[in-house]
């Protein structure tokens, strides 16, 4: 009997999960019809309350609706608990055709606007200068950007077949049974990880190809900085007039940084002017070769997957990788620095292992190297470089023979030297090309060619609303509670696109949040159940320092650029997928597989059926 429970268990709970899951979809929301026909690209909206309750943002579902486009499905909420709804057909000054609306949901009577009759139940709210029902159906014309309809709801139930539901159970039983016995040997070594990485490598792909000209953002400042590379080897002269084209609106050069994505990118984009590609497509493609690289890796390492979990976990680090920018190669190179720490045969390793001299200095030199490299890209990453160095100290407290430790000590400060000297060698070349007053003259330039609105010398009231909102008396609440810091932040992290006009359903970053949650919950739980107090302090670290990333964000939008990026707190999944190659042997493997498995399969719809389906086109520029 326990032999019995200890093989079925995990599929009855995945049927259950399956089951409760499909009464949330098809028996507690609307399913949503809606055919529509527009002249601007725009958003129709629906929003619900219960009786004597306002309309809230925080009620409402939308999708985004265009001109060469009428037919769109999507879901809604529970009709069984609402008492009115809010239709905003169009947000422009201008004409939209509402040809038909269709809500629909089990045990619930649909509610229609198809005919005349059924139009002529909304009651005209707001900003509508005209609008007349038709043969066409509802035609609105706006006189703002807000035209809405009320309708006064009465719900009715429909009747449904008990037996034919629980059939459908049945099959989901079935299903989900036959699944997990053809899926489960992916779990075996977390084979499926490499498969996943694969179906991103297709899709970054497709974005790159299909995707046009600044369709993504910045994009047009990275790729001027990685041209220049493609041509040079050292930085530019701050002042020269040939580099005008690579500052920014706020005044900003990419060549000015330290980072050497640029250095990379453009000599990458090089060797690839033979095959003709478009501009944007070759400077593309060097991320795109990152990724590769990460798909060859863990196919050959089966010990290094779960440090790939940010490229699984989230459509938003998919994004990085399908265009010029340097947060991919950021991504990439905390992919590998973690391999080193973390793969018992990595370089880094064998060289604290070694006993040779020559086996040593061969191994720390370049591993040295590969580290300091962590001082070349965005500086938000240093708080990953940290976390390396916590893990590999902890590591070091461990170690019993205190000669071991003597001759560990050694080893990591020549490594670490080694580092260093990647550093100290880009800032030489900086000065020897620009002086040591090299700082004050990049702040001149900015000053120089930042646009008026962004320019320092500006005054505070001219400038960009964004900018200094702390000097402006704004205070801190108001950016969490009403501008809504943290909700943007992180939906920005998990799926925004192009200049932040591409978004999802809410459902969707409902569903990734509680999913990421659950996972969170799921490493630490582990780790303070089965691991030692060294790994549980070292989580707990990795709490401090990623809430002091977020703290670091929150005050830059308050004081200097309101910016909700959440591309700002990637280093923070590198931590975290830290922890999970640092934790493997303690953690269950089903349950993780689960997990990573849902979020990978809402992060593909969210990649293929909202960003690739309304992302700029190549062919139109």
């Amino acid at each position: 009997m326990r032999r019995i429970f200890e093989l079925t268990w995990f599929p009855l709970l995945l049927w259950l999960v399956a089951s409760i899951a499909y009464y949330a979809v098809f028996f507690s929301r609307a399913h949503v019809e809606l055919n529509i026909e527009v002249s601007e690209r725009t958003w129709f909206k629906i929003y619900w309350a219960a009786e004597n309750q306002p309309f809230s943002e925080k009620r409402m579902a939308r999708v985004r609706v265009q001109p060469d486009q009428t037919d769109y499905t999507f879901f809604a909420t529970d009709l069984s608990k609402v008492a009115k709804l809010r239709v905003d057909t169009h947000q422009y000054v201008g004409k939209a055709v509402l040809h038909k609306l269709i809500l629909s949901q089990k045990a619930v009577q649909p509610i229609e606007f198809v005919t005349n009759q059924d139009f002529n139940q909304l009651a005209p709210l707001d900003q509508i200068e005209e609008y007349k029902v038709t043969e066409k159906g509802l035609e609105v014309l706006s006189t703002g950007i807000d035209p809405n309809f009320l309708f006064t709801m009465s719900v009715e139930p429909r009747p449904y077949s008990g037996w034919e539901e629980a059939v459908r159970i049945v099959a989901i039983g079935l299903f989900v049974g036959f699944f997990y016995w053809g899926l489960s040997p992916l779990v075996t070594g977390f084979r499926f990880i490499p498969l996943c990485i694969a179906v991103v490598l297709g899709l970054v792909m497709t974005m790159s190809l299909i995707s046009g000209d600044n369709s993504h953002p910045d994009e047009f400042v990275h790729m001027p900085a990685a041209e220049y590379y493609s041509n040079h080897w050292l930085p530019p002269v701050i002042e020269n007039p040939d580099i005008r084209h690579t500052f920014s609106p706020y005044g900003a050069s990419r060549l000015h940084t330290d980072e050497i994505y640029y250095l990379l990118c453009g000599k990458f984009a090089k060797l690839l002017e033979p095959l003709k590609l478009e501009r944007y497509v070759q400077y593309r493609m060097f991320n795109v070769f990152l990724l590769a690289l990460i798909l060859i890796w863990v196919l050959q390492y089966e010990s290094s997957r779960l440090l790939a979990l940010p490229f699984l976990v989230t459509p938003q680090v998919w994004y990085l990788f399908s265009y010029c920018n340097s947060d991919a190669f950021a991504l990439t190179l905390a992919f590998f620095l973690g391999c080193q720490v973390v793969l018992g045969n990595s370089m880094f390793n064998r060289s604290l292992r070694s006993f040779s001299i020559f086996e040593w200095l061969v191994t720390a030199i370049p591993v040295g190297t590969l580290f300091g490299l962590l001082f070349l890209v965005k500086q938000n990453y240093l708080a990953y470089g940290l976390i390396l160095a916590v893990v590999v100290v902890v590591r070091w407290l461990r170690i019993a023979d205190w000669n071991i430790r003597k001759q560990w000590a050694v080893k990591l400060t020549v490594i670490a030297f080694s580092a260093l000297a990647v550093f100290g060698g880009k800032k030489a070349i900086d000065y020897k090309v620009n002086g040591l007053d090299r700082s004050e003259r990049i702040a001149a330039m900015e000053r120089e060619m930042a646009i008026p609105i962004y320019n320092e010398n500006t005054p505070l009231e001219k400038k960009h609303v964004f900018l200094n909102l702390k000097d402006r008396g704004i205070p801190l609440s108001k950016l969490i509670l009403v501008d809504r810091w943290f909700e943007k932040t992180f939906r920005s992290g998990v799926g925004v696109y192009s200049y932040f006009t591409i978004s999802a359903p809410r459902i969707f970053y409902d569903c990734m949040r509680w999913s990421l949650v659950v996972l969170m919950l799921f490493l630490y739980g582990a780790i303070f159940l089965h691991g030692d107090r060294w790994d549980s302090m070292t989580a707990v670290i990795v709490l401090v320092i990623s809430a002091v990333l977020v703290g670091a964000s929150l005050e830059h939008s308050w004081t200097d650029d309101f910016q909700t990026q959440g591309r700002y707190l990637f280093p923070i999944l590198s931590m975290m997928a830290l922890l999970f190659g640092n934790n493997r042997e303690i953690l269950d493997k089903r349950f993780l597989s689960l997990q990573v498995a849902f979020i990978f399969s809402i992060s593909f719809y969210s990649f293929s059926g909202v960003a690739l389906s309304a992302i700029p086109r190549l062919l139109n520029h």
